[in-house]
């Protein structure tokens, strides 16, 4: 299973535009899920109490290899929100 963002310019919802939120410069291609990947996150300078909310569609591609059977797969991706 694979991912990838659909633009690398995180999309300002609500707030004041952040210009210390970024999106991962990989993200811009599919990128494995077999580990875990930063994909959207805030650099570590002050903030100066800036509040925004931000949101970005992605991409999800299955790769199913050409000599499996047909049939029903069932499969869990787990999502994780970090406060920096």
């Amino acid at each position: 299973m694979q991912f990838k963002a659909s633009s690398t310019t995180p999309v300002l919802i609500t707030g004041t535009a952040n210009p210390r939120i970024l999106i991962d410069a990989n993200a811009g291609s599919y990128q494995a899920m077999h580990i875990a990947r930063t994909y959207i996150y805030r650099d570590a300078a002050l903030n100066t109490g800036v509040l925004s909310r931000y949101g970005q569609s992605i991409w999800l591609k299955v790769i199913v290899p050409a000599n499996q059977p047909a049939g029903a797969y069932v499969g869990t991706i787990v999502y994780t929100l970090i406060e920096n």
